[in-house]
């Protein structure tokens, strides 16, 4: 992959993506967009599933939503980190490959400490998303 390649998909991320926490269990990106052709351009650079999305009213056209999960996420943020620009999914992106996988145990058992460690990590993944929000509020 190229570093335009890299920029492309930090754009569609920070335009049309979320970076998330899926269950509380593992680091997720997803795209919903009606291109096709672009979550396949997705998928064939960081692998993941495209399904079709439900569309609730007749006028909507047909949307696709492509996601990837935990490592393959987290190789993507790693790709695309250097060239993002929205605060918000900048903060999640370098929490999650930042502090991942030192603060979850493959095997999935945590001691109080790991788990109280991945409580903090989840609530600050978040608690960026109010701050950034109220910020972008008070500042109109």
């Amino acid at each position: 992959m190229t570093e335009l390649d890299y920029s492309y998909c930090a754009g569609i991320i920070d335009g049309e993506g979320s970076i998330l926490i899926e269950q509380q269990k593992a680091p997720g990106i997803s795209v919903t967009n009606t291109s096709l052709a672009m979550l396949e351009y997705l998928q064939s650079l960081f692998g993941g599933s495209i399904r079709k999305q439900k569309t609730y009213k007749p006028h909507h056209k047909p949307a696709w939503i492509w996601s990837i999960t935990y490592d393959r996420a987290l190789r993507m943020i790693d790709c695309i980190l250097p060239y993002m620009k929205e605060e918000n999914k900048i903060h999640r992106a370098t929490i999650l490959l930042d502090e991942w996988k030192s603060a979850t145990p493959r095997n999935g058992k945590y001691t109080e400490a790991q788990a109280d460690a991945k409580r903090n990590l989840i609530d600050r993944f978040y608690q960026g998303m109010q701050r950034l929000s109220t910020a972008s509020v008070e500042s109109v």
